[in-house]
């Protein structure tokens, strides 16, 4: 009796609190946001690289390019202009030689040193010619002689094939990679919102659900938004 006295005279013990489950549901935000803004930003990080390396090549690339442009300038009006001069002289020489009026008033000898001289110079001017491209292509033929204008438009748009170089193109890559870059770090600001739900529903469990809720919303916004940047 005593032994059962005792048993029901024992209070029983107090009821254990139950395990606020809103704290692993914040926990759980938090992590995810936390783990979100490491793969954006880290990914934010990589596209600001790559686009400051485009920018670089397409700076060495138009270098490379205008220093090309100098060197073509150089070579036509320091080589090909004094070459084609001479072999315009020579056909000048020839011309004028061959249209000489009233050949046939000039004495033997006269006449005998004007064949001389214009087989001279039409000598000279078959050793000349193949040196000269601008006085010897006929696309360079004007009436005044030769167009080096055209030669150095036409050399124009054959150095970026030959260089293997558009800096142009290389220049664009680095402004989308840039602006990709921006748009990644922009889809941050839905994941700080998620942690300001994240930090609201900690601090405030009377409206816990409300906040989580918004929480996982901003979390998947910036998820998405995340993914749409990445395949753009």
């Amino acid at each position: 009796m005593g032994t059962g006295e005792s048993s029901e005279d024992t209070p029983p013990p107090p009821p254990r609190p139950e395990e606020p489950e809103h704290h692993r549901g914040v926990a759980l935000l938090l992590s995810a946001a936390a783990v979100l803004a490491a793969l954006i930003g880290g990914r934010a990080s990589i596209l600001s690289a790559d686009a400051a390396t485009a920018w670089q090549e397409g700076t060495r690339a138009k270098v490379k390019e205008s220093a090309a442009y100098v060197e073509s300038i150089r070579y036509i009006y320091g080589v090909e202009v004094p070459r084609a001069m001479l072999v315009t002289e020579a056909r000048f020489r020839v011309e004028e030689l061959s249209d000489i009026p009233k050949q046939e008033r000039f004495s033997n000898a006269t006449r005998r040193s004007i064949a001389i001289e214009k087989k001279t110079q039409q000598g000279v001017l078959e050793q000349i010619a193949p040196a000269s491209i601008l006085a010897s292509d006929p696309k360079y033929r004007t009436e005044a002689g030769f167009g080096p204008v055209q030669m150095l438009i036409d050399e124009r748009e054959q150095l970026p094939a030959l260089l293997e170089v558009d800096p142009h193109h290389v220049k664009e890559e680095g402004d989308h990679l840039g602006e990709q870059a921006i748009r990644m770090i922009a889809c941050s600001i839905f994941v700080a919102f998620a942690f300001l739900c994240g930090s609201l529903a900690r601090g405030f469990p009377g409206g816990r659900r409300k906040w989580l809720g918004s929480g996982a919303f901003f979390l998947v916004a910036g998820l998405v938004s995340a993914i749409v940047v990445e395949v753009m």
